[in-house]
């Protein structure tokens, strides 16, 4: 639902002019549902962020892929793009398979009555019992990528990007 439409979005909208900025955005409105998501059990709240997120993606995907066609140069650019694409393969599955885990072993442990984290503030954000040690995941993940962002933000090289590095088309 959330992908189709937001890929529908950004096919007649066409995307928006400074991407790096938009990508900033983005990701931090991503964060912000990612915490959402986390910090109350509410199947109604987790849809809602979820769909928020899904419907955001494709215009972070489109953002990034208009901007590395328009810098990096013709002919690599499949090398590129298909570095990208591998890690992008890489990671998915990766993050997959250590987030059950991560999960069942290390987060829900922390947020069951008598937890470590059970009776501190974290406990009584996220809540205690079944199902939150993925709530702190989703928090814990949000967390990470403000910080991520935030650092990101403060080179200036990064933000510049557009702006300083030439485009391919007029390097050649």
């Amino acid at each position: 639902g959330g992908a189709l439409l937001g890929g529908l979005a950004l096919s007649f909208w066409g995307g928006p002019r400074n991407r790096v900025r938009a990508i900033f955005i983005i990701l931090v409105f991503q964060a912000c549902l990612l915490l959402l998501g986390g910090v109350e059990p509410s199947i109604p709240l987790i849809a809602f962020a979820t769909f928020g997120f899904m419907f955001t993606a494709p215009l972070i995907s489109g953002s990034n892929q208009a901007l590395f066609q328009s810098k990096v140069a013709p002919e690599v650019q499949g090398r590129v793009f298909g570095m990208a694409s591998f890690l992008v393969a890489c990671t998915m599955p990766l993050a997959s398979a250590i987030a059950g885990p991560l999960v069942d072993r290390v987060f829900q442990p922390l947020l069951s009555p008598g937890g470590a984290l059970a009776a501190t503030f974290v406990g009584r954000l996220i809540g205690v019992g079944p199902g939150r040690g993925a709530g702190l995941l989703l928090v814990v993940l949000g967390i990470a990528v403000l910080v991520i962002v935030g650092l990101a933000f403060l080179n200036p090289r990064l933000r510049r990007v557009e702006t300083e590095v030439p485009d391919a088309s007029s390097s050649v």
